[in-house]
């Protein structure tokens, strides 16, 4: 995947289609397993116990995961119906708050373990 490809889907200029199910649904499970597994290898290697590696995932699943679905907000209404669309946002709108709801529970300066 090229960088000029990463920007024009930025620009709503891909299909919602291939944006939800491809970049959102197939890749974003594939980036997660990714994420998980890199995880578990630094714990794995660590010579104590560290919550805070919990993090090393994170590296690459949240720059992922803020492409996927800035992308799928701009190429929502690519479609012939736009009741797709308004779905695509609205999925968007249910991810980000699922995001935040969940940073929410965690405690300042804290990982859960």
């Amino acid at each position: 995947m090229h960088w000029t490809y990463l920007a024009t889907t930025l620009k709503g200029q891909e299909k919602l289609s291939i944006v939800f199910w491809y970049y959102n649904v197939l890749a974003m499970f594939g980036v997660a397993l990714i994420a998980s597994a890199m995880t578990g290898i630094a714990m794995l290697l660590s010579a104590e116990p560290n919550p805070n590696l919990i993090l090393v995932g994170f590296v690459l699943l949240i720059p992922y995961w803020l492409w996927a679905v800035a992308s799928l907000w701009q190429c929502a209404f690519n479609v012939q119906n736009r009741v797709w669309g308004y779905f695509a946002r609205g999925y968007v709108i249910y991810c980000a708050t699922s995001v935040v709801a969940s940073l929410a529970k965690i405690p300042y300066g804290a990982v859960p373990s």
